[in-house]
C-alpha cells in the first residue's frame, strides 16, 4: 500500500503548481530586493510558473501591496509576453505569480517591473527555455498507474489465494 501512496505522490509532484522553484534573478534594486523563480526546471517551453519575492532592502519585510510585472521577450518571430504577477495567482502569498505559456524555446529576456509607494525599479535577466517534453514522454505516468494498479491487485489476490490453500490444508489435516 505505501509504493501505492509513494507513486501517487510522485505523479503529483510533477504536476503540482509550485510557487518558487528555481532561482532566476535575485538583486537589490532601488529600495527593494527582488527574488525572481520559475517552476519547471528545465524550463521548456509551454506552462511556466513565474515567481517574485519583493522585499524592501531595509528590514529585507515582503511587500505584500506592490505592483508587479512581467515582460518575456523571446527569439523572433516569437511576440512578446506581457502579464501582471499578482498574489492572487500565488500559493504562497508573500508572492506573486502568474503562469505564463512559452511558446517557443531558445533564449528569452525575463524583465521585471515592481512598483510600490511611487518608486519603481526594474530587474532583468536572462532565461533559456528547451523545447517541450515530447507528449508520450510527459504522459508517461499516467500510462504507468493503471499498470502498477493492476500489478498491485494482482499480487493481493495471489497472496489472499496463497493464504486460503494454507488454511484449507491444515483444516484437512
Amino acid at each position: 500500500m505505501s509504493a501505492l501512496a509513494l507513486l501517487l505522490c510522485l505523479l503529483a509532484a510533477g504536476t503540482a503548481r509550485a510557487d518558487g522553484g528555481t532561482v532566476r534573478i535575485q538583486r537589490d534594486e532601488g529600495p527593494f530586493r527582488i527574488a525572481v523563480f520559475s517552476a519547471p526546471e528545465p524550463l521548456r517551453a509551454g506552462a511556466a510558473d513565474l515567481s517574485v519575492l519583493v522585499q524592501r532592502r531595509d528590514g529585507d519585510r515582503a511587500l505584500l501591496d506592490a505592483e508587479v510585472e512581467i515582460r518575456l521577450v523571446g527569439p523572433p518571430p516569437a511576440a512578446p509576453i506581457d502579464v501582471q504577477a499578482t498574489r492572487e495567482n500565488a500559493t504562497n502569498k508573500l508572492l506573486y505569480a502568474a503562469l505564463v505559456d512559452i511558446p517557443a524555446a531558445g533564449p528569452w529576456t525575463l524583465r521585471v517591473t515592481v512598483r510600490h509607494d511611487g518608486e519603481t525599479a526594474v530587474v532583468s535577466g536572462e532565461l533559456e527555455v528547451a523545447r517541450s517534453m515530447p507528449r508520450l514522454v510527459a504522459l508517461w505516468p499516467y500510462l504507468v498507474l493503471p499498470l502498477g494498479v493492476v500489478a498491485v491487485f494482482a499480487l493481493h489476490e495471489r497472496l489472499t489465494h496463497r493464504r486460503a490453500h494454507v488454511v484449507d490444508d491444515a483444516s484437512q489435516s
